[in-house]
């Protein structure tokens, strides 16, 4: 199904907005806080916030390791998105070990 132009319109000024209240929380959180630390774990979890909403549901967010099949454990990792194919995790509100198989993507937030 071809998009209108209309439609594409619509969608860029709905990015555009997004883009702005994405700016605002930002510029919030950097001003309420001082260390670094803080700045970032409040900033990671407004990208997270963002994925979940426009992410399909079978697609499940949430921080912390990836392990491999030879054992080998990453190191923290801001954002990690899963695929159909990971066992579900009932609670990522907290930092979890995921497996690489059910990686759809993941990245840190900088």
């Amino acid at each position: 199904m071809r998009s209108t132009l209309a439609e594409k319109k619509m969608l860029k000024e709905r990015l555009e907005i997004l883009k702005k209240q994405m700016q605002l929380r930002l510029d919030e959180i950097r001003v309420q806080h001082q260390h670094s630390g803080n700045k970032g774990t409040n900033v990671e979890e407004i990208i997270r916030q963002f994925l979940r909403e426009f992410l399909p549901p079978y697609f499940r967010i949430g921080n912390g390791e990836v392990i491999d099949r030879s054992g080998a454990i990453s190191r923290q990792i801001d954002v990690v998105v899963t695929n159909a194919d990971h066992p579900f995790v009932n609670d990522l509100s907290n930092p979890t070990t995921f497996f690489i198989e059910g990686i759809a993507m993941a990245g840190e937030v900088k």
